[in-house]
C-alpha cells in the first residue's frame, strides 16, 4: 500500500500543479506523469498476461515492439483522463498479500461519484510493481487479453502490432 500510495501521491501532486495546468504546458504534464506511472508499471509483465497463451507465438523482437507499444497505447488511452482531473480524492482502503503478490483496494472520490480501483502487484527485486487494474470490477489485462486474442486469432501477430501501431499514430493527430 506505502508504493502505491507514493505513487498516487506524486501523481496527484502533479495534476494539481497550477503551473502545468494550462493547455500549452499539456505535454510536459503527460510525460511527468508517464515518467511516474512508468516506474511503478511492470509493461512487460502487464503485456505478457495481456496476450495470455498468445505471447509464446510472439518472437522475442515482438514481444519488445507489443511492449513498447502497448505501454504507448495505454498512455494515449488515458491521457484524456489528466485533463478531465478536478480534485478528486483517493482513499486506500485495504491491502492484501499472498506471497510476491498484492492487491491494493482504493476508491477515488469527486463531487459526483466514487469508483473503485484496485491495483494488482507483483514483487520484484524487493520493489512492487503493478501488472494489473481493476476498474469497477474490470481488469484492464482481461479486457485486452479478449480483445487482442480475437485480433491475433482474426489477423495475425503481425495485424496486431500493425494495428497498435495506427491506433498510436491515430490518435497523435
Amino acid at each position: 500500500m506505502e508504493a502505491m500510495k507514493g505513487t498516487i501521491d506524486q501523481a496527484l501532486k502533479v495534476l494539481e500543479d497550477e503551473s502545468l495546468k494550462s493547455p500549452e504546458k499539456s505535454r510536459e504534464r503527460l510525460e511527468i506523469l508517464e515518467d511516474i506511472i512508468g516506474k511503478r508499471f511492470d509493461y512487460r509483465e502487464m503485456g505478457k498476461r495481456t496476450l495470455g497463451k498468445h505471447w509464446r507465438q510472439f518472437s522475442e523482437t515482438d514481444r519488445e515492439e507489443f511492449v513498447h507499444l502497448f505501454q504507448r497505447f495505454l498512455s494515449k488511452t488515458y491521457a484524456g483522463n489528466v485533463d478531465g482531473y478536478s480534485g478528486e480524492q483517493v482513499a486506500y482502503l485495504k491491502e492484501r498479500r499472498k506471497g510476491d503478490f498484492a492487491e491494493v483496494q482504493t476508491a477515488v472520490t469527486s463531487d459526483k461519484s466514487t469508483a473503485s480501483i484496485s491495483y494488482r502487484l507483483l514483487k520484484r527485486s524487493n520493489t512492487w510493481k503493478v501488472y494489473d487494474v481493476v476498474i469497477e470490477g474490470v481488469s484492464l489485462v482481461k479486457n485486452f487479453r479478449s480483445q487482442f486474442g480475437r485480433l491475433i486469432e482474426a489477423e495475425s501477430v503481425k495485424g496486431l502490432l500493425e494495428k497498435l501501431r495506427t491506433k498510436i499514430a491515430d490518435s497523435k493527430s
